[in-house]
């Protein structure tokens, strides 16, 4: 069985998407309503995910349908399935009253108390970040260093920031994005790691040699 890197991390954020929207109510929910909630959590994140990839929206660490999306199904999911035990156990009796949305519907009440504090608390958060973050990006925007430039997206910012050779990288970047990316930007082109190695230790070589005493300063 092989396993693609991006298949690999698909799963590994599908993973880290239960574990953040189970932090939200881990101490108040049974187990059974936990298997519930992460069942619900893969789906949502499947496709939330998806939704990105079809709107072509550049996430490229699925942050928004784990965090976001994760986030926001963690803070209902609690309003839905917090027990009236564990409510009792953790805050005293007079939060018992007040459980989870279908607790409360099974007991005749239809108490959505809870529930609708998750959601104020939602859109309280929802409020908050946008405020403080829009402007921000904003100005990131106004000064060109939002995002990477587009020549630096296409060979990969592998390549691009982390100094990775064309050989690399050469089953996802076409050489011809490579080269004018290395004469954009004025560095070197090499067509395999053995050249780099080789190109690099005769650097070495030529930079222990002696100066006379005197320090030099490369540009």
């Amino acid at each position: 069985m092989s396993w693609h890197p991006k298949e690999f991390v698909s799963h590994t954020n599908a993973h880290s998407c239960f574990n953040i929207i189970y932090i939200h109510s881990c101490g108040v929910i049974e187990p059974w309503a936990a298997i519930v909630i992460g069942a619900i959590a893969g789906l949502l994140f499947w496709w939330s995910s998806n939704v990105l990839v079809k709107y072509c929206i550049d996430d490229a660490v699925d942050a928004i349908p784990v965090h976001l999306s994760g986030g926001i199904w963690g803070l209902i999911a609690t309003g839905l399935f917090a027990s009236p035990k564990a409510l009792s156990q953790y805050f005293g009796d007079e939060y018992s009253g007040h459980a989870g949305w279908f607790y409360s519907l099974g007991h005749g009440s239809g108490d959505a108390a809870l529930l609708a504090c998750q959601i104020i608390a939602l859109l309280f958060i929802v409020a908050w970040v946008s405020v403080i973050m829009f402007p921000f990006f904003l100005i990131l925007n106004y000064l060109g260093i939002f995002r990477s430039d587009g020549l630096e997206e296409l060979v990969g910012l592998d390549a691009s920031y982390h100094d990775w050779t064309p050989i690399q990288v050469k089953d996802e970047v076409s050489n011809k994005h490579i080269r004018e990316y290395m004469k954009q930007n004025n560095r070197k082109y090499y067509s395999s790691d053995s050249e780099r190695s080789r190109t690099k230790s005769s650097e070495e070589a030529d930079g222990d040699q002696d100066d006379g005493g005197v320090d030099r300063i490369e540009a």
